[in-house]
This record gives C-alpha cells, sequence and structure tokens, in this order.
C-alpha cells in the first residue's frame, strides 16, 4: 500500500468513525448517566468486538453470514433485540429513574450519577457490537477496497483493520474526555431526561432497522 491509499483509507476511516451510531449512543449515555469510568468500560468492551470482527474478515469466516441467509438472519435477530432492550431499559431508566442497589431511586432536581456495574458496562459494549452481523460486513467490504491486488490479502486486511480499530478507540477516548468536561451540565435532570430519551430511541429505531434491513 502506498502512502496515497494510506491517505485514503485513513480519510474515509474518519469520515465512518464520526458518523454516529451504536457505540456513540451508547458511549455518550454512559458518560451522562454513570460517568467517565462506565463510559470506558463500555469502550473496553466496544474494542474486543472490533478485534473479534477485524480477526474474522481476515480469515474469510465473516463470509459466512453473506454466502448463508440462515446465519446472517439469525446473528441479526439476536443482535437487534439485543439493541431494542438496551433502548427500552434507556426509556425505562428516563422516565421512572434508577433504582441503585439499596433500593433507592435516584431522581433529583440535580440528577446525580446512577451506580452501574462496569463488568455490566463493558458486557453491554461488547454484546452490541459482537452481535451486530452489518459490523461483520463492514469490515468484510471495507477493507478489502484499500488492499493492493498483489500484496499479502491477509497480512494488509488485519494491519488496516487493526489501523481502523485503533483509530476509532483513540476518537472514542477523546470524545469520552470532551463529553466528562461538559458532564455537570449534562446531568442536568431536563438535559439528563433529554438525552436518555433521544438515546433509548436511537437504540430502538437502530435495532428495529437492523431486524428489517435485507
Amino acid at each position: 500500500m502506498n502512502g496515497a491509499q494510506l491517505g485514503a483509507f485513513v480519510v474515509a476511516s474518519v469520515l465512518l468513525i464520526l458518523i454516529p451510531g451504536v457505540d456513540m449512543a451508547l458511549v455518550t449515555r454512559q458518560v451522562v448517566v454513570h460517568g467517565r469510568r462506565a463510559a470506558f468500560a463500555t469502550l473496553a468492551g466496544l474494542a474486543p468486538g472490533g478485534f473479534t470482527h477485524t480477526t474474522l474478515a481476515t480469515i474469510g469466516l465473516s463470509a459466512v453470514l453473506t454466502a448463508s441467509a440462515t446465519a446472517y438472519t439469525a446473528v441479526k435477530i439476536i443482535g437487534a433485540v439485543y439493541l431494542v432492550w438496551v433502548g427500552v431499559q434507556t426509556l425505562w431508566a428516563a422516565r421512572h429513574g434508577a433504582t441503585n442497589d439499596d433500593g433507592t431511586v435516584e431522581v433529583g432536581a440535580g440528577a446525580p450519577r446512577r451506580h452501574v456495574n462496569l463488568r455490566q458496562a463493558y458486557l453491554t459494549g461488547l454484546l452490541c457490537n459482537i452481535t451486530n452481523p452489518k459490523v461483520a460486513l463492514f469490515y468484510l467490504t471495507f477493507l478489502p477496497q484499500f488492499v493492493a491486488r498483489d500484496a499479502n490479502v491477509t497480512a494488509h486486511t488485519l494491519a488496516l483493520g487493526l489501523l481502523f480499530c485503533a483509530m476509532a478507540i483513540s476518537f472514542f477516548v477523546v470524545y469520552i474526555l470532551a463529553l466528562a468536561r461538559v458532564s455537570g451540565w449534562l446531568r442536568r435532570s431536563a438535559v439528563q431526561r433529554t438525552i436518555e430519551r433521544v438515546t433509548g430511541t436511537v437504540l430502538i429505531a437502530l435495532g428495529l432497522r437492523l431486524a428489517i434491513d435485507r
């Protein structure tokens, strides 16, 4: 791969990373509702999901999702149901507040951060990424466009996939830190509930779109 091809890949990757999607919706909600630690835990779950899809695309297993309608449908349904479930939970929390481990409900004028299990935050990120077949298809169709025909396809595909993952992780680290700086304003009750409603609606819409996608 020459410099021009690498530059084109970087530009295309940045534009794709900046497009709001499931990852951004999840991370935004975690920062606003649970704080920076929960957001980083979710990002820690999203990262291995991306690495997994890169590996699958590299060795060709992702092609199974393209060739097998049954396999694609099964993974798609699982991913869609999970996204809708997370979205419904988010809307429920926005409407009724969240219950802490001691049974109290935190719905005050200042809308303090709600306690969250970091392991649960990690699994949310991991499952949302792993169970989305469109992510696998993205890696399978996007990466090969930048692999030279005379190159080692396996090595170059893996390298590009890892570079894309590193860029995405770097962006979200900066995004989380920047969002956390204004989290005091974002945690105001009215603002927080609005963000949760929007996030929950987006997650449900993305889940339904994934379910009906052909």
